[in-house]
């Protein structure tokens, strides 16, 4: 299958400017959707009536959330900054509505007891994710990634950066059980469940309602 220069071109430019890989397969796919949208016409041939049309569309037809809409927008925004070199202004077109739900949480004890019963890669991903870290960074995470002196993670986040997280679980336990995990991507907790005790289990741990010590199932 032939590649479009023109896409390979954006492709190019999101990683000259070091957007991470999953930004650039997101922007990549809203931008050939705005353009088969618009019968294939070039970028460069259409502006702001195209673009508004197309983020109707996103709002009434498809009926995307306010998020989604905006990701689209983005998307647009740096092909027409950074590939075409033109800047868009004014918009004009209809806002998705932004849905309210209210946040699902497990309590402390039920945090506990999930907690309790986890082993293996499942206790470690969620202890690693419970410390800050994204599940993808988690997952990708790699041994020398972790500062035993210092007790800390490096985890590089979009643009290149650098940054480390402070690690409260003892790192040498991790540090060994690192090593000895091999098959890490495979059998972890489901997403929802992790992203439900990231936000509990540091408050666990400080309020010494689960001691770290009685976190480790080795």
């Amino acid at each position: 299958m032939n590649k479009s220069p023109f896409i390979e071109s954006v492709r190019s430019e999101l990683r000259t400017r070091h957007y991470s890989i999953q930004t650039e397969k997101t922007y990549l796919y809203w931008i050939r959707h705005f353009i088969t949208f618009n019968n294939k016409q070039h970028p460069k041939d259409m502006s702001n009536p195209e673009i508004e049309q197309f983020l109707n569309y996103l709002a009434v037809t498809r009926q995307v959330n306010a998020a989604t809409q905006n990701q689209a927008l983005c998307a647009i925004i740096f092909l027409y900054r950074y590939v075409i070199e033109r800047e868009i202004v004014d918009l004009k077109y209809g806002f998705s509505k932004k849905t309210k739900q209210l946040p699902t949480v497990l309590s402390p004890t039920e945090v506990a007891a999930i907690i309790s019963n986890l082993s293996g890669k499942d206790w470690l991903i969620t202890a690693l994710h419970g410390t800050g870290l994204r599940i993808s960074e988690a997952l990708f995470l790699r041994i020398k990634d972790i500062d035993l002196h210092n007790k800390a993670i490096f985890v590089f986040r979009g643009k290149g950066q650098r940054i480390a997280i402070p690690f409260v679980i003892p790192l040498r336990q991790i540090y060994s059980k690192l090593v000895a995990v091999s098959a890490l991507y495979k059998n972890c907790l489901g997403t929802l469940i992790l992203e439900r005790l990231r936000y509990i289990l540091m408050s666990l741990v400080i309020d010494e309602l689960v001691h770290p010590a009685r976190l480790t199932p080795f």
